[in-house]
């Protein structure tokens, strides 16, 4: 019913179904608003009322000079009633029509200046007292915020005619915050007027309408006064006053969460945190991280994206589902832009910006370093006593937002590729966290990515740089302890170089960056300079060995094909007997293969197929061409079927002489769930017309299987049965060709089977009276029937069997005129009776 809803509804929410109910009305009246506004507030509706009715004319009160009084601003903002009902007043707004008559759209333009009038207060709202009434929850504060913002930035949006008086408003209020913080001097007077700050910033981060071009500069200002290093060490220094009197018995380090004690409603004391902002806690660090994220993806809504040039990297993947900036940071890799922020006053706070975003000043502030510990250039930003992993996580924000002002500015990056190789060719001064340096490398090459995508002059360097980068790595990669991080720079590496190599076109360019990775793979000497131990040579021998195997796998799809088989190929292939080497090898390979014309997909198939010849293992990348190679032209998934299949043929041969071992098994089962992966491929289908040699290996297959992996009671071994029961879906009619193959009426069958199958070869009677002894089971009513069939229709019956899932595959069996009047059709006739 309609009272049972999926979420959990509160006050806001239920005005916020109201407003849209409301606003959707066909015939919207002033007494209908009215209606709303005095559901929503009623101290909002009698500020509104006095200024949306006439003048009294007979009431001296009402006339003063011909002019109509000023209504008092309403103080609503101090009842948390009031406060929700401001918010369900701005969703109706958003949510009225824009074709409403004048009457209806003069009124909603009253409410807009009424409700902008309500908000004045907001910065009062940062009182100690306010804050008390608020019970010290400041995410109450922050959230309630981030809703008045967002809501008025929606109306902006869509009302062009509030626009101005709108922003005005949002950036009066701001700068009243930022003059409130600063004359704040302890804790407890300061963590209020915080708490708004993050909500205002917040909604500009997340907002989902856009934030129109003349309002970036003002956006562009707060970031500007936020970053000054007074403005931050004075928050830093505020947030350590009394701090030891408020906090819990805990031991958090400085800017950390506050745990205060509270009362709750039923008088039971209890813990309540404090603090929630962005990751967790109000805090110097965290107010600069949501600065930079705002400004960011405010600037990311002014690009323009033309037709995606390439599949999107990578390296996205990494970033969360949630992030605000997935779409855009991966769309300005992947597609060319352009900057829809055009005039020249823009260009310049956007410069402004950009050097925010390299200044040392608002890192040394956070950190609470003294000036003679202050580090030029991010390099350096581990220097120092203060709280450096703190930092060292803004970082990769001010990149971000660095990236975006270089693409907005449109001119030569020279700058910014000089500054973020310093970070990607730092030799390991800097002490940052494992965790930390991962994200700050890959945001350094996603970034370079983002600006050779969409400034050519930039490609040389950047492909310079990402070379060095992978060919001549830094000690710092003998250091980390996590193989998959190390992996991910490395994926991420090869994929910024692909791109770089795919956007330049130059064959000059390509080979040398394959010699260069080449030349990796061998190792380097010379490793043990620069103070390095023996530990950390071997970790730097390592890393650029490994980095060579990724880097030459990621760019093979943009390396002519024979190139890729003369040069690339045989370089993996040299490592593949070292245990070292060895995953990452085989890995590589089957990149390399899935990313390549046919050619070399066939030469890298042929190494698998080689390794499973001499050896009772299958690699790990066989089941990845298995799933990739569907999703290329057919031609791929079928040539890799029969290599497959013609494996599992070849060496179950050994089942017969009874030579196999232990293992021979396994690998058989292994090479079944290849052939049941490319089968399972939604894009997989078998080629049309089926060729003799696939159907007999599909017929060989089979034989095998019924004749030494069926259990005696008929039915297959639980590892099995998946895999079987797939290919099974995919299997052909299991009769080869007419013409000269075969021969009609009796002994057909036999003759076909005999003399193209492995059934030619010798089977002991014990095997051949299993199997009768199994199909006697399944059909007990065509005894007499199978006791007829002769060793080359036995085993084919089981099969067929197995394979038959509809009808329609029965019906091409029994229309196949080879088999009519044969020993086997009264069998198969028996199998049709099962399958209806």
């Amino acid at each position: 019913m309609f009272y049972r809803t999926a979420r959990n509804d509160n006050a806001l929410n239920l005005l916020d179904d109201a407003a849209h109910v409301v606003a959707a009305l066909p015939d919207l009246t002033g007494a209908d608003i009215e209606d709303f506004v005095a559901l929503c507030s009623q101290q909002l509706l009698a500020s509104w009322a006095n200024t949306a009715s006439p003048p009294d004319e007979n009431n001296p009160a009402d006339v003063s000079n011909g002019e109509q009084p000023t209504a008092p601003r309403p103080d609503l903002l101090c009842n948390k009633t009031d406060q929700l009902g401001v918010l369900g007043a701005l969703e109706y707004i958003i949510s009225s029509p824009l074709d409403t008559d004048d009457e209806t759209a003069a009124l909603r333009n009253e409410l807009i200046d009424r409700c902008l009038d309500a908000c004045q207060i907001l910065p009062s709202l940062a009182s100690e007292h306010v804050g008390n009434s608020w019970n010290e929850d400041h995410s109450l504060v922050e959230k309630f915020t981030h809703g008045l913002i967002s809501r008025f930035i929606g109306i902006a949006f869509k009302f062009a005619d509030s626009r101005q008086n709108i922003y005005r408003s949002v950036w009066t209020w701001s700068t009243e915050l930022l003059s409130i913080l600063i004359t704040s001097g302890t804790r407890a007077t300061i963590l209020e007027p915080l708490s708004l700050l993050f909500g205002f910033l917040t909604a500009f981060k997340s907002s989902s309408t856009q934030v129109p071009p003349s309002e970036i500069s003002n956006l562009n200002t707060l970031l500007s006064a936020i970053l000054a290093p007074p403005f931050l060490k004075h928050i830093r220094t505020a947030l350590k006053e009394d701090r030891r009197t408020e906090r819990d018995t805990s031991e958090e380090p400085d800017g950390g969460p506050m745990v205060i004690r509270v009362e709750k409603a039923g008088g039971d004391a209890g813990v309540s945190v404090v603090g929630l902002g962005a990751n967790g806690r109000y805090d110097a660090l965290t107010l600069v991280m949501l600065a930079f994220d705002a400004v960011q993806h405010v600037m990311g809504e002014h690009f323009a994206f033309g037709e995606e040039t390439d599949e999107p990297s990578v390296v996205a993947e990494r970033i969360s589902a949630d992030n605000e900036e997935v779409s855009t940071w991966d769309k300005i890799a992947t597609r060319p832009i352009t900057s829809k922020l055009g005039k020249l006053d823009l260009q310049r706070n956007i410069g402004q910006t950009y050097e925010d975003c390299w200044n040392s000043g608002w890192r040394s502030a956070v950190a609470g370093w003294d000036d003679s510990e202050t580090a030029d250039g991010f390099v350096n930003v581990g220097a120092g006593n203060g709280d450096a992993s703190g930092v060292d996580a803004l970082v990769p924000a001010a990149i971000r937002a660095a990236t975006y002002c270089v693409l907005h500015l449109g001119e030569s990056p020279d700058d910014f590729v000089g500054r973020v190789a310093l970070i990607l060719t730092d030799k390991g001064d800097v002490p940052f966290l494992e965790e930390v340096r991962l994200d700050l490398y890959l945001t350094a090459l996603e970034a370079l990515e983002c600006v050779a995508r969409n400034i050519a002059t930039s490609r040389p360097a950047i492909t310079e740089i990402v070379l060095q980068f992978l060919s001549d790595p830094s000690p710092l990669f003998a250091t980390f302890v996590d193989d998959i991080s190390l992996n991910v720079l490395r994926q991420c590496a090869s994929e910024v170089l692909k791109s770089c190599l795919a956007l330049q076109q130059s064959s000059t360019v390509t080979q040398g960056c394959v010699y260069a990775l080449i030349r990796s793979t061998r190792g380097a000497a010379g490793l043990g300079g620069g103070g390095l131990t023996t530990g950390e040579v071997v970790g730097v021998e390592n890393a650029l060995v490994q980095n060579g195997i990724v880097g030459l796998a990621g760019i093979a799809g943009v390396v002519k094909s024979r190139e890729v088989r003369e040069s690339i190929i045989p370089a993996l292939t040299r490592l593949s007997g070292k245990t070292a080497y060895d995953d990452a090898v085989w890995e590589a390979l089957g990149n390399v293969g899935l990313v390549a014309d046919i050619d070399v997909f066939r030469d890298v198939v042929a190494i698998v197929i080689d390794e499973g010849k001499h050896g009772n293992r299958i690699s790990k990348i066989s089941h990845s061409l298995a799933r990739m190679s569907a999703r290329r032209p057919p031609i791929f998934a079928n040539y890799y079927l029969e290599k497959i299949l013609a494996l599992f043929v070849d060496r179950a041969a050994a089942l017969v002489s009874g030579t196999a071992d232990s293992t021979l098994l396994q690998l058989l089962r292994d090479l079944a769930v290849i052939v049941k992966i490319i089968c399972e491929q939604p894009s997989f289908s078998l080629p049309n017309p089926l060729s003799d040699e696939l159907i007999n290996l599909f017929r060989n297959f089979w034989i095998y299987n019924v004749l030494y992996v069926l259990l005696s009671n008929g039915t297959w071994p639980a590892e099995w049965q998946s895999a079987l029961a797939s290919i099974s879906v995919r299997t052909p009619v299991l009769v080869l060709g007419k013409g000269e193959k075969g021969r009609k009426g009796r002994g057909a069958v036999e003759a076909d089977v005999g003399g193209n199958s492995v059934l030619r070869g010798k089977f002991g009677e014990g095997v051949m009276t299993r199997i009768r002894t199994i199909l006697l089971t399944l059909l007990p009513h065509y005894a007499v029937e199978m006791l007829r069939v002769r060793k080359g229709g036995i085993a084919p019956i089981k099969g067929n069997s197995n394979g038959i899932s509809v009808g329609d595959t029965m019906l091409k069996y029994i229309t196949e005129e080879r088999l009519a009047g044969s020993d086997v059709w009264n069998v198969i006739e028996g199998v049709g009776d099962e399958v209806r």
